[in-house]
């Protein structure tokens, strides 16, 4: 617990210094109102794309420090946005959410995925992730 106070502290110090974007990709409202509980506490500014296709379009209007990138979605799921995002920047980092079952090695090689967090999300670790990229 001391060590996610710390992480917390840690993160809400750099974010307002320099507030990080981040672009979340998620379809499910449940999902992306729990992201939003536990990111919003610590600053980060948060963008919403309900679909891929809406993420890959607001990765080109705007600049993220990072996405968060479900990979179920309709119009077009996570692993072919990923593709694209990176075809747009090759050093954002990219953290696959979700309960699917894959391997990272094949996320990072196939799709330029550079990480992955099973859903249900350890909070603890996604902060962890976080504070360590940004």
């Amino acid at each position: 617990m001391i060590m996610s106070y710390l992480i917390d502290q840690e993160l809400i110090k750099k974010n307002e210094e320099r507030p990080r974007k981040i672009l979340i990709a998620e379809d499910d409202a449940i999902n992306v109102f729990l992201l939003k509980r536990i990111l919003e506490p610590l600053k980060f500014d948060l963008t919403i794309a309900e679909n891929g296709q809406i993420a890959v379009d607001k990765f080109k209007e705007e600049t993220f420090d990072a996405v968060l990138m479900d990979i179920y979605m309709p119009i077009m799921d996570g692993l072919e946005a990923s593709k694209r995002i990176r075809l747009i920047s090759d050093n954002i980092p990219i953290i696959a959410v979700t309960a699917a079952d894959l391997r990272a090695n094949t996320l990072k090689i196939e799709f330029g995925i550079d990480y992955l967090v099973n859903k249900p999300v350890d909070i603890y670790k996604l902060k962890n992730l976080l504070n360590d990229l940004l």
